[in-house]
């Protein structure tokens, strides 16, 4: 292994395994070794040569791999550094793009600690302003000289292909191969929900209420959805090769909607008198909400007294009063205002928490399902009458005793794309500080 020197005891040697982190995984690396104080490893860093004694195995700390040196006052040191990368610090630049705002941000990193990184810049840009968005780079850099950036993530509103995404709002097209070969620096494409998918682990938990604790396995498959302006879906299957979690995106959402009591199945019958079918997004996302609401307002309506008093003052008033979008149904539901607006909101809740118990039960999750997107931060009140919980045990089904073993938490960190185009970002920051 470059930059590493393994000095053998003069005694009788049995072999060990060490484990070293690279860009993406875990490498081993057979080395021999007598007793914990009887053989060396020479690390490289900035300074030149260290030794390290085998009684300081090295420790994994997150997810970099650390020795503890009692031999100088720096505590700790990363093992797996090189002299060019180790001698300054570094950025990575992240970004999630959507249709109104790029949102970017510089993260300088420690030179050779990839966990180790502060926030040096953060600014809006809007998209109407740009033709493209290599012009949005092109003002950052010339708006933070001397920020040298290693690597690149940008989760963006769209489908991925082949590090490509036409936006779905824009006229823009973001090539992660062109835009690497144009600012040089590793550039990578996330769907911005493979990014949410990436982040939901490292919110702070300040930012995140569980709803039911379950019993978490290390390692076990992780789901995580999140209702927004549709309703996205992904999967986190254990990776050994990486010693990390990697992101599957899912078009799950997009399959046929499973209505719960008679209710629900006359909603299914009313959107698919509307589009032609029904999805679990038809109903689960800010439009499905504002479906839920045109529903209900047709259905009980006229059986209802108080009801049929909001919607004749409504009618008097407009014609379209009834038909609100989904922020003004989610801020009628929180102050009371709209008892129909309130219903709608715990119903969309429930099908969500439906759709959290079919993911877990899919791929068993038992690393949990988390629960992101734009609409329930903005709800969270209604999550305290417990119907996204209730729906998602299912108490009268067969398999109740299994998803109270599963984690269900929800995330209110709006930024959690972000988050997880960071964290990819640093990964490969990594893999391009790897010797080759």
């Amino acid at each position: 292994l470059p930059g590493f020197t393994l000095v053998p005891s003069e005694k009788k040697l049995h072999s060990q395994n060490f484990a070293t982190k690279d860009g993406f995984g875990w490498n081993r690396v057979r080395c021999h070794s007598t007793t914990r104080r009887q053989t060396a490893v020479k690390t490289r860093s900035g300074r030149g040569l260290t030794r390290v004694s085998t009684s300081q195995v090295p420790f994994k700390t997150g997810r970099r791999l650390y020795a503890n040196s009692s031999t100088n006052s720096r505590e700790t040191s990363p093992i797996a550094t090189n002299s060019a990368s180790a001698s300054k610090a570094t950025h990575i630049l992240v970004g999630d793009i959507g249709g109104t705002n790029a949102r970017l941000q510089l993260w300088e990193v420690a030179s050779g600690q990839t966990d180790n990184c502060t926030l040096a810049f953060e600014k809006f840009y809007p998209t109407k302003d740009f033709e493209t968005f290599p012009a949005v780079l092109k003002q950052l850099h010339g708006e933070t000289p001397g920020m040298e950036v290693a690597a690149a993530c940008f989760a963006v509103a769209g489908p991925v292909d082949e590090q490509v995404c036409y936006m779905t709002n824009l006229k823009w097209v973001i090539d992660g191969t062109q835009l690497s070969h144009s600012f040089g620096y590793e550039v990578a494409v996330l769907n911005d929900f493979e990014a949410v998918g990436y982040g939901v682990q490292f919110v702070d938990e300040k930012r995140v209420i569980t709803l039911n604790e379950g019993s978490p396995k290390p390692r076990a498959p992780i789901a995580v959805l999140g209702p927004g302006t549709g309703l996205g879906e992904a999967h986190l299957l254990w990776d050994d090769l990486q010693g990390n979690y990697r992101v599957y995106p899912s078009e799950g959402s997009h399959a046929d909607f499973a209505p719960r009591g008679w209710k629900q199945r006359a909603l299914a019958q009313f959107v698919e008198h509307q589009l032609g079918y029904c999805e679990v997004e038809s109903v689960g996302c800010g439009a499905g909400l504002e479906r839920i609401y045109q529903f209900l307002t047709s259905d009980e309506g006229p059986h209802s007294e108080p009801l049929l008093q909001i919607f004749r003052a409504s009618i008097e008033e407009s014609p379209e009063a009834l038909k609100k979008s989904a922020p003004e149904i989610s801020k009628a539901a929180l102050d009371g205002s709209d008892p129909i607006a309130r219903e709608a909101v715990d119903m969309m809740l429930s099908i969500v928490g439906a759709e959290a118990a079919h993911m877990a039960l899919r791929q068993l999750a038992r690393g949990g399902v988390y629960i992101a997107g734009g609409i329930t931060p903005k709800v969270i009140d209604r999550l305290n009458f417990g119907g996204l919980l209730a729906a998602f045990l299912s108490r009268k089904g067969r398999f109740y005793e299994f998803l109270e073993t599963v984690p269900l938490r929800v995330i209110l960190d709006e930024k959690v794309g972000l988050i997880g185009a960071r964290v990819y970002g640093l990964r490969l920051l990594e893999k391009a500080r790897r010797p080759s």
